[in-house]
């Protein structure tokens, strides 16, 4: 992968603001109430805390491998169609770090114009990095040229990922103290209705103290294993499907919220963002392009009972992209995958068009065995499955709106 490139590290935590404040806008007031400003704050922003990566002084794993090398670049050929690969070696270091994985995808508004060594990123806080070269480039050069090329590209992945890490401790302390200027000012203005309510003598009905369960700063981990009760043992669990579902529709809220900043994004770039946010979750099991049976799925979560959920991510192109995407997501699917989701990215001007358009087609689908709308963007299907005449697959749909009003209202 090309590193420093994707994501904008500003940008992010713009979206872990707005974040912030939906959650905090669905708060009650009583449960306001009911818990200290500090545990308050930290529910809020300790799940949006990056942590500064630091890398191994030295690799782990050193490696030198034969390889055949093509040179695209040979000058003063004779014949142009002699191109054939020549021998060569390639120099693997693989490195071991701590911190949060995404850094090696984001930069801090610092870009070099001359590209970025290309890495490996493993989910288990490992990257490798490579140089290669050309037996007779080394043959009286004893390595050193490799090992240069290497000490070099290495530092300069230690530099920008110093760059990024400048750049997490300052948005993480203006991140803070953002919740806390939020929460303080929630809390007055309650503290204000309460003073109006004792004036004006309206009785305050008792409730019962909801607390309210505070996270560490360490990111939630929840295990993929499958708990076994009433339900199909084969497939994931209600329970599982629901939190993945309650995460990306989380996600997608935000989009809606922040269309200008999403709608550059590519669809594989979109999905990127919800993989990102179900990996603080799943600990690095959720992964993108898949390969599933036949094809590659844009998300997949795999449980230890082999059973998966599986995604598909998609840009709204009219009423015959939707049964065509729900063949495609049933194609990656076993006879154990039958919790399924959609998600629909639409950039049309009346989204409330797109939704009914989106009901239209669902609810009409030939293999329904029923249908519920959910919501205005929500839509829920239980299909019959066209391989086993005995079995049901529950696939629910979440249509995103990216319209960006600002240039509506010029």
């Amino acid at each position: 992968m090309q590193p420093f490139k994707k994501f904008v590290i500003r940008e992010m935590y713009e979206v872990f603001k707005n974040e912030i404040e939906n959650e905090l806008d669905g708060y009650s007031n009583n449960l306001i109430a009911s818990n200290s400003f500090e545990e308050i704050c930290k529910k809020l922003y300790g799940k949006h805390l990056l942590q500064a990566v630091v890398i191994d002084s030295k690799p782990n794993i050193e490696d030198l491998i034969n390889v055949k090398i093509q040179l695209s670049d040979r000058r003063n050929r004779n014949d142009l169609f002699d191109n054939k690969p020549v021998e060569g070696v390639r120099l693997v270091h693989t490195y071991g770090f701590k911190g949060s994985h995404i850094l090696f995808s984001c930069n801090a508004d610092i870009i070099s114009l001359g590209g970025y060594p290309e890495i490996e990123l493993y989910p288990n806080n490992q990257f490798r990095i490579s140089v290669e070269e050309t037996l007779a480039r080394l043959k009286d050069d004893k390595n050193q040229l490799l090992k240069l090329r290497i000490d070099k590209d290495i530092a300069e992945i230690r530099k920008f990922i110093g760059y990024c890490n400048n750049a997490v401790e300052k948005f993480n302390k203006e991140l803070i103290s953002f919740t806390q200027k939020k929460v303080s000012d929630r809390t007055e203005r309650n503290n204000l209705i309460d003073q109006l309510k004792k004036e004006y003598e309206i009785p305050l009905i008792p409730r019962e103290p909801k607390q309210l369960e505070v996270i560490s700063l360490e990111k939630i981990q929840i295990s993929l294993k499958e708990e076994k009760g009433n339900e199909t043992e084969y497939s994931i669990s209600d329970k599982s499907y629901d939190s993945i579902l309650g995460v990306i529709k989380h996600h997608c809220s935000t989009f809606e919220r922040l269309p200008r900043v999403f709608l550059k994004f590519k669809e594989e770039e979109l999905r990127d963002i919800i993989l990102a946010a179900l990996n603080c979750i799943f600990l690095g099991g959720a992964t993108g392009e898949t390969f599933r049976v036949n094809g590659h799925s844009d998300i997949c979560i795999e449980f230890e009972n082999r059973a998966a959920f599986i995604a598909e991510c998609k840009f709204w192109k009219g009423e015959k992209s939707v049964a065509e995407a729900i063949d495609q997501l049933l194609s990656y699917t076993t006879w154990r995958d039958i919790k399924l989701c959609l998600i629909f990215f639409s950039k049309r001007k009346d989204f409330f068009e797109v939704t009914e358009k989106m009901h239209q087609v669902l609810n009409g689908y030939s293999a329904n065995v029923s249908y519920t709308r959910i919501d205005k963007n929500l839509y829920s299907n239980i299909i019959k499955s066209k391989v086993n005449k005995n079995q049901n697959i529950i696939l629910n749909t979440i249509l995103v709106n990216l319209q960006d009003y600002g240039e509506d209202n010029k």
